[in-house]
């Protein structure tokens, strides 16, 4: 998984277990925003978060987190190059997924959680599969696990 390789990573350059986050649930970057919200933002009331993403990946990502948190949460974003920069294929599909977000997501006042939370769970290829009664199990499973 994706936040382990980064747990691994911020582990080897001496940043302590204790202050390392990780939300494991989500299945792509839309969900990944939502719950890191959701989980860690608003309950902290932590404003500020540095979002470490591949270089083809970032202006997506960094839309996506608009949406979701809103003006008042200053999110930073560093991209790094990966094998995926290559990949010819790439850009189209994040060019895709962006079109498609704008469509379901981009009407959204920055920020309204609540909306978003609609949305995300009517419109969501995955999510809205999840039934109304399991959401919050899913979100007490998580910080059981912690």
């Amino acid at each position: 998984m994706q936040c382990e390789a980064m747990r691994e990573y911020a582990l080897s350059l001496c940043i302590l277990k204790k202050n390392i986050l990780m939300q494991n649930f989500s299945s792509d970057t839309i969900g990944e925003a939502f719950f890191v919200k959701k989980m860690f933002l608003d309950p902290n009331k932590w404003y500020k978060n540095i979002i470490v993403t591949n270089e083809c990946h970032v202006d997506r990502a960094r839309r996506i987190y608009e949406v979701v948190l809103g003006r008042g949460c200053h999110t930073h974003f560093e991209s790094v190059t990966t094998s995926l920069d290559s990949n010819k294929e790439i850009p189209e599909r994040e060019k895709s997924s962006k079109e498609r977000f704008e469509r379901d997501y981009g009407a959204i006042e920055p920020g309204d959680s609540h909306a978003f939370e609609s949305a995300l769970y009517q419109k969501h290829d995955i999510y809205s599969k999840i039934p109304e009664s399991l959401r919050p199990k899913v979100y007490s499973d998580f910080f059981i696990s912690l």
